[in-house]
């Protein structure tokens, strides 16, 4: 893949919209490329590609951390992102 290939992926992934789910009861805010996105407390909202895909690593770890480790923290980690795909 060469440099152009990359830049119309990049163009591509931007233009796909996701839908990401907040089970938290707070609202959840993270910056991306400088700029803030909001996901609101306990409401589905649909971000460009890249935007999901930052926000949910992002959101799955802070309600990690919220929560505390149950049993396995990488597999209640994976429980938290499923939560957060719709």
């Amino acid at each position: 893949m060469d440099v152009h290939d990359l830049q119309k992926q990049a163009e591509i992934n931007a233009e796909k919209k996701v839908q990401l789910w907040n089970p938290d009861s707070e609202d959840f805010t993270v910056k991306y490329i400088g700029k803030e996105y909001t996901a609101r407390s306990l409401e589905m909202t649909t971000f460009s590609l890249p935007i999901a895909l930052h926000l949910k690593k992002h959101l799955a770890n802070y309600i990690h951390h919220k929560r505390g480790t149950k049993i396995n923290a990488s597999a209640d980690l994976i429980k938290i992102q499923e939560e957060i795909n719709v």
